[in-house]
Formats: structure tokens, C-alpha cells, sequence
């Protein structure tokens, strides 16, 4: 809470099988209430600006999963990122910053490790609806700018193409920081570059159009828009030397 008393009182309206379904935690100091749906802790007005990414990862919520796709993709990169191994992580408690569906959450769990993930959207439902509940998974709806977790707790904070999304990206960072374990905690983001390069990417002069465009029309245009330019990527592909260049002038990245 904003009074920052870390004593919650916990209140259960419904139980299963050991999981709180319902309920919520209250401050017994300035009385403020946070509900528990669906088994997750919300520290979050259920409508904010990340509704899109909420939609997006409900919508879509195995797309990036290694146990989905059959790939490594998700493990390389949370390996490559952090230079982390399964003996560093196994048993060690970590943050999930922005987990989105849980595909690091995913790889974390799987070497051993006991993770925190939040995220400030629904998107926590969708982590749920894959990775829950895990003995070793605690989810909870929250603000990287106000977070629920007690500081200097934790041995691994990490956070993937995520802070450049946010209103304050440095300060953002700057929370995370506090809550390592001293002297030894280890914190690894990263966060999308920025170059001349990027400044040719069509996403960014459309994006003040598509923005303001309600979200079920923008998903439609996407749908029917996608299926078509996919293959005019892969032409510009073939040109030699310029293709990669000209490929920027297409608002879709085909990964």
C-alpha cells in the first residue's frame, strides 16, 4: 500500500484444492483493500493503458512458449541475456518483470528457480491459464512503479522487452534495483535499441493513427491485413542488398 506498511491481512472468500481462489489483502493501517481473481492478487485497476498487451497475450497466449512451438527460442535468449545457468537459478528466488503469458516465467521454473511474476496488464491470466499453479509460480497483477515485494528479497531480477513500453522507463529500472539481495543480487533487462536505423521502422510513424483506433477494429484491419503482406516481406527478402533495407518500409516484423 501506499502507506507502506508491509503487514497484509489476508482474507479468503474461496478455496481450492489449496489455492486461494478469492478474496483480498488489506492494509490494517490505511485500510486499503486488493482484490484476489482467479487465484492472482491484483495491485491494479482492472482497465489501464496496457489493456492492448492484456488483450494481446490472452488472444495469444502459447504463441511464444518453447513447449509450444518446439523450440529453444524463449531459453536461448533468457541464457544469452543474463549468462545465467540452471545451478545459478535452481532454488533461488527471481522477479519476473513484466511476464506477459509467461514465456521466461516458463524456462525459470523449469531450471529450478522460485518466481515472482507480475505484470501491470491481464496478461497475468493468461500466465495462469499456462503455468498455473506451479508450487514454485506467485503471480500477482501489479505496477513496476509500485511493487508489492519486499525489498532486498530477492536473488535475480530480470526483465525482457518490456521498460521500453512504460511511461518511465529509467525509473522504472530504478525499482526493480532495491529489490535484490545485497551484495550479490544480479539484475538483467533489455530493452529495444535506438539507432537511425530503427528510425526508418514504419511502426513508429503509424503507430499515432493506430493507437487511437479502438482495439477490435485495429485486431480486424490486423487479420485481414497480415495474411497479405507476409508474402511481400518474404519478395522484398530476395532483392540483394537493399531488400533488408526496403523491408523497413513494412509495418510488420516477420520473425
Amino acid at each position: 500500500p501506499a502507506c507502506g506498511t508491509e503487514d497484509l491481512e489476508l482474507e479468503i472468500s474461496s478455496e481450492r484444492e489449496g489455492e486461494i481462489e478469492s478474496g483480498q489483502l488489506g492494509c490494517p493501517s490505511c485500510h486499503e483493500r486488493f482484490p484476489i481473481v482467479r487465484s492472482i492478487p491484483r495491485f491494479t485497476p482492472p482497465d489501464n493503458y496496457a489493456n492492448t498487451f492484456g488483450f494481446q497475450w490472452n488472444r495469444f497466449r502459447l504463441t511464444q512458449f518453447d513447449s509450444h512451438s518446439r523450440t529453444s527460442i524463449s531459453r536461448d535468449r533468457l541464457l544469452e541475456q543474463t549468462r545465467w545457468s540452471d545451478e545459478m537459478l535452481n532454488g533461488a528466488t527471481v522477479v519476473d518483470a513484466g511476464c506477459g503469458a509467461g514465456r521466461f516465467a516458463e524456462i525459470a521454473l523449469d531450471m529450478g528457480a522460485e518466481v515472482f511474476a507480475l505484470d501491470y496488464s491481464n496478461a497475468v491470466d493468461a500466465c495462469w491459464e499456462n503455468l498455473g499453479p506451479h508450487p514454485n509460480l506467485h503471480l500477482l497483477q501489479a505496477d513496476i512503479l509500485a511493487l508489492p515485494l519486499k525489498q532486498t528479497s530477492f536473488d535475480y531480477v530480470y526483465s525482457f522487452g518490456v521498460l521500453m513500453h512504460l511511461p518511465e522507463p529509467q525509473a522504472s529500472f530504478d525499482s526493480l534495483v532495491p529489490l535484490l539481495k545485497a551484495p550479490d543480487g544480479r539484475i538483467v533487462v533489455d530493452v529495444y535499441g535506438k539507432s537511425w536505423m530503427t528510425r526508418l521502422n514504419t511502426k513508429y510513424w503509424v503507430r499515432p493513427i493506430t493507437k487511437r483506433l479502438p482495439m477490435g477494429f485495429m485486431f480486424r484491419v490486423i487479420q485481414i491485413g497480415v495474411p497479405l503482406i507476409l508474402p511481400i516481406i518474404h519478395l522484398l527478402e530476395r532483392i540483394p542488398l537493399v531488400g533488408k533495407l526496403i523491408q523497413r518500409a513494412v509495418p510488420i516484423a516477420d520473425y
